[in-house]
């Protein structure tokens, strides 16, 4: 036992073995019951609600005593409300930018059709949105962005927290049915850099909260790409799916490029603006 908690590297093997039985666990028991979260949004929404709870209580517990809420960019100054909202309009616009592109180029190369959803299956989509974006928004946020950034940044350097943290947080929202189509994973990567430029730019972790918490909100609830089994949003984008084939495999949905670019040009900005104060993004603050 000493020799396990000594070494760091089995340690955190354990704690990842504990987090995939206590999701499957989850999720089986909630079949047994009659809740299957990939057909369901409520379902999805009663799955995530209990997983992500239960890794934030995890975290909480595992890192309680030894990060104070400052070192993880959750200070509880007067400016918190004021960051947060700083995230969330950042969500409106990088959500306006995506849907910019989606109807000016997806409309006329990609085949997509905009309309709108059914008025009770929005309410739906509503509720269970926010319960969704609530859990991931924090939780996810707490786990990246908070402590596993700040613990690499410290023991391995920024760079590295940067990488580290995006790879993990890319590998948890691939697509579990798209593994092997090589643009499923461009999404969830450009957003994990974002996220953690955002963090380092303003030393906050309120603003990637507000962000996460409002993306997400907006892409489930208000408008997105239409879904079977993730409910319909006020404003709709139905599409054919169009495939991008490389050597003969598909490689994913084009689609994914969109959000792609966005986030790439706001981690762009977010470098440009840290090369013209010359690295002073440590001690910027709002």
């Amino acid at each position: 036992m000493k020799f396990i908690e000594k070494n760091k590297f089995i340690n955190s093997i354990l704690i990842v073995v504990l987090v995939i039985v206590f999701i499957n666990l989850v999720k089986v028991s909630l079949i047994m019951i009659g809740l299957e979260p990939a057909k369901d949004l409520f379902a999805n929404a009663v799955f995530i609600a209990i997983v992500l709870g239960g890794i934030g209580i995890m975290l909480i517990s595992q890192f309680n005593g030894k990060l104070a809420l400052d070192d993880i960019g959750l200070s509880s100054n007067k400016n918190a409300v004021k960051q947060f909202m700083i995230g969330v309009l950042l969500a409106a616009i990088i959500t306006c930018a995506i849907v910019g592109m989606l109807h000016v180029v997806g409309a006329r190369f990609l085949k997509l059709g905009f309309e709108t959803g059914a008025y009770g299956e929005f309410i739906k989509t509503i509720v269970c949105g926010f319960i969704i974006a609530t859990f991931a928004g924090v939780v996810e946020e707490l786990a990246f962005r908070g402590y596993l950034f700040t613990k690499f940044q410290k023991e391995k350097g920024t760079i590295s927290a940067i990488v580290i943290t995006t790879v993990f947080f890319t590998i948890v929202h691939a697509p579990s049915s798209s593994y092997t189509e090589l643009l499923s994973y461009l999404v969830p990567a450009s957003f994990g850099v974002m996220f953690c430029l955002i963090r380092i730019y303003y030393k906050s972790l309120w603003i990637t909260i507000g962000l996460h918490f409002a993306y997400d909100f907006f892409m489930l609830s208000i408008i997105g790409i239409g879904s079977e089994n993730l409910g319909r949003p006020l404003f709709i984008f139905e599409y054919l799916p169009k495939k991008v084939i490389l050597f003969g495999n598909h490689i994913g949905d084009v689609s994914s490029l969109f959000p792609t670019i966005v986030a790439l040009l706001v981690s762009g900005m977010l470098v440009i603006c840290n090369y013209n104060k010359k690295n002073i993004i440590y001690k910027k603050e709002l």
